[in-house]
């Protein structure tokens, strides 16, 4: 038999509880009535997640019908789906994160064991879910001789974080100056955070090298006086030739 939500009303207190409470990455849906029949609820507020975080939940609860109960939702306006209890009166419902956009989740229509219907209208929760950015932009590798004075690592991004591994950690907001008392490479890694959401590491590699030896050169070099000199020569790579012994 149908009822009107009219005549309902003269017969049962509806009660409109709104639970507005993010908890654990959860959101809740809480419908509630006195009596059975005219059910009544309402969706919590709206969240902002990270593209492939923990999925977020919606927990639906009915109260004052009878079990099972089985809720009717759309997701941007369009195909209506479902969920349904199957014990106690709880039911969840994971929202994907794989995919960035805003969803729309829309309470529709409820219905309990006695075939009890409640119908909403704009009862809905908005569900961002905002694109990871992508890696900072790095030069690399960064080349020091042993025991150079070696300046902070850099990198192009925003709200940058730097690591000492590839993955986990903590990063530190603090450019890392890397050390040259000893020869090789070390890694380092950066990630840049937009809109509350860390993406992708870049690495970079910072090597040392060994100093060369001093050229191979023959002296004294001698002439006689007014004799038509040449040039000095030396055996080496990359020469640089001064007038001074330091500086």
């Amino acid at each position: 038999m149908k009822h009107s939500f009219h005549s309902i009303i003269n017969h049962y207190t509806i009660l409109r509880r709104v639970f507005r409470a993010l908890l654990l990455g959860t959101l809740f849906l809480l419908v509630s009535a006195e009596g059975w029949g005219q059910l009544d609820g309402t969706i919590a507020k709206d969240t902002i997640v990270c593209q492939n975080a923990v999925s977020p939940e919606l927990i639906f609860t009915g109260i004052g019908g009878t079990e099972p109960y089985t809720f009717y939702y759309n997701v941007n306006s369009e195909s209506v789906d479902s969920v349904k209890t199957t014990t106690g009166n709880t039911c969840t419902l994971s929202v994907s994160t794989l995919v960035p956009g805003t969803y729309l989740f829309t309470l529709d229509s409820l219905r309990d064991g006695n075939n009890s219907w409640a119908y909403f209208t704009e009862q809905g929760v908005t569900v961002t879910v905002n694109a990871l950015p992508g890696a900072p932009l790095v030069t690399t590798p960064v080349l020091y001789c042993q025991d150079a004075t070696a300046v902070p690592l850099t990198a192009t991004g925003t709200n940058l974080l730097w690591y000492t591994d590839a993955v986990g950690g903590t990063g530190s907001t603090t450019a890392p100056t890397p050390s040259t008392a000893a020869l090789g490479s070390t890694s380092y890694w950066v990630s840049q955070t937009v809109s509350g959401c860390e993406g992708p590491r870049s690495e970079i590699v910072v090597t040392v090298n060994a100093l060369p030896g001093a050229p191979l050169v023959t002296t004294p070099v001698l002439y006689c006086q007014d004799a038509t000199a040449v040039p000095l020569t030396a055996t080496g790579t990359n020469l640089l030739w001064y007038t001074d012994a330091v500086g």
